[in-house]
């Protein structure tokens, strides 16, 4: 039997993140997936938001190199027919990453893969989770692999294997919510338009709605809902494309479509994150719906936030507590995540006339005001995600716009610009920062940094955890030591890798 620290089920973009996370830690990390050969079926989602590419830079750069490789939104255009009803700012956002970055899933994954790859690790292919048998502090997970059954024992399971996840089901944890009546599209054509290929677009009639995502190689990503009766075949595409262009029909022509598919939508959430040495992330912990791109973020940040922990549990004699903090930080942040997008769904699919007209008068007569533009973009990128009610966040001084359990990359520079491919810093505010709050910080090994954010007292540090949200903030060393003992252990996570 083989023994491992962690065997991670699934190697989409949650299961990748977190394997190349650990990897990098020195933590002895195998990744399994059932496909014999990395192939999928098809690439649903498509959308990096500018929160996730910011903590992905953890990786050695890896968000730089998504959005390198990605289509680059600057904005987001409503449209009803040729009439613009309202337009988002993304190249408006704070920190590294103001754009919403487009690029199809297996090419994310690519990415992430070479991380992982660059740690001495690879995935396995082929390999079916058959059963999981959770001991006191090990579980020992049998796998088919084709040619035979094989066994790993490990300290820690992490299910990263999809909506049907086997982990979760052995686990015992259950998926919580409902399934949407409403079906939708999606499809990868080809298109002849005059449509601004630095937008996304997305337009609505009576007969429903439909998003147009210019993707990197020139292509376009088509989704949007479904009437009674109607199917998403190539064939059926130029008149549903018609209907809900209107008078814009002209503008964007059909010239090829190289895969289509019909789906429903769904807001669930796993009951637990965590059974005993067993976790959840990704799609096996939440189902989202497609509408504001946030299934597959929502999954790298789960793996984020995991990774460190179990690294710090694994390398640097984190307390065992630590991972508990994993689903009181995560789940509200799907729950709020779920909300949203319901919210969202329920805005575009309006079917009743006066709905549609009351939603059209109100964006427009509302999207160009700051509050109102800031949710829009913010909420949808990822920014507004915060852990201020997590135990793990201390609030100990109250500063605006810098706060305990927010995530810095929502905090203009130059926190946003502090190098996240260092597993913690402590930002010093002023010239008298007390000299026992940065021998502390130097004993943890964190990265210091002189910062000029509007904090009070002006000597109070920051410090910004492994995953890029603030974890402290004050100006007393024994606060932080013990802030710093309770979360990280003796020492702070190395980058180094193995």
């Amino acid at each position: 039997m083989e023994r491992i620290d962690v065997l991670v089920v699934g190697a989409g973009p949650a299961g990748l993140t977190v394997a190349a996370l650990l990897g990098r830690a020195g933590v002895d990390v195998r990744v399994v997936d059932a496909a014999p050969d990395g192939a999928r079926e098809s690439s649903r989602a498509t959308s990096v938001h500018a929160a996730t590419l910011a903590q992905l830079d953890l990786l050695d750069g890896a968000g730089h190199d998504v959005a390198s490789k990605a289509a680059r939104a600057k904005a987001s255009t409503l449209w009803h027919g040729r009439r613009r009803v309202a337009r988002v700012h993304f190249d408006r956002l704070p920190g590294p990453y103001p754009l919403m970055a487009n690029l199809p899933q297996q090419e994310t994954e690519a990415v992430l893969r070479d991380r992982l790859i660059t740690t001495g690790r690879d995935v396995e292919w082929g390999l079916t989770l058959e059963s999981l048998h959770a001991a006191s502090t090990t579980v020992t997970a049998q796998l088919d692999g084709g040619d035979g059954e094989r066994q790993i024992q490990a300290r820690y399971v992490v299910g990263c294997d999809g909506a049907h996840s086997a982990v979760r089901r052995m686990a015992g944890s259950r998926l919580e919510g409902r399934t949407h009546p409403e079906r939708f599209l999606l499809a990868d054509a080809t298109l002849r338009t005059d449509l601004d290929p630095e937008q996304t677009h997305v337009f609505v009639s009576t007969r429903g709605v439909l998003g147009v995502m210019p993707m990197p190689d020139g292509s376009f990503r088509l989704n949007g809902t479904l009437a009674d009766g109607e199917d998403a075949t190539p064939d059926a595409l130029p008149g549903l494309m018609a209907a809900r262009l209107g008078s814009a029909v002209d503008d964007v022509a059909l010239e090829g479509v190289g895969w289509s598919a019909t789906y429903q939508t769904h807001s669930r959430c796993a009951d637990r994150y965590r059974v005993g040495n067993i976790f959840l992330a990704g799609d096996a912990a939440h189902l989202v719906s497609p509408v504001g791109g946030q299934g597959m973020n929502l999954g790298i940040q789960d793996a984020i936030n995991l990774g460190w922990k179990l690294a710090a549990v694994l390398r640097r004699g984190a307390p065992e507590a630590l991972l508990d903090t994993y689903q009181h930080e995560r789940r509200p942040v799907a729950q709020q995540t779920l909300r949203m997008s319901e919210r969202m769904t329920r805005m575009f699919t309006a079917r009743r006339r006066v709905e549609r007209a009351l939603r059209n008068t109100a964006l427009r007569a509302a999207h160009r005001l700051p509050p109102v533009q800031r949710q829009l973009t913010w909420g949808p990128a990822g920014l507004l995600q915060t852990y201020t009610s997590a135990a793990i966040a201390m609030p100990s001084t109250k500063a605006p716009g810098v706060q305990a359990g927010r995530l810095a990359a929502a905090i203009p520079a130059p926190t946003a610009s502090v190098d996240s491919s260092t597993m913690g810093a402590v930002l010093l505010t002023g010239d008298e920062t007390a000299p026992a709050v940065v021998q502390t910080a130097q004993d943890f090994d964190l990265a210091i940094r002189s910062s000029d954010l509007p904090v009070r007292p002006p000597t109070a540090a920051v410090l910004i955890r492994p995953d890029r949200f603030i974890g402290w903030v004050g100006n007393d060393a024994n606060d932080l030591r013990a802030y710093l003992t309770a979360t990280l252990g003796p020492t702070v996570l190395t980058t180094t890798s193995n």
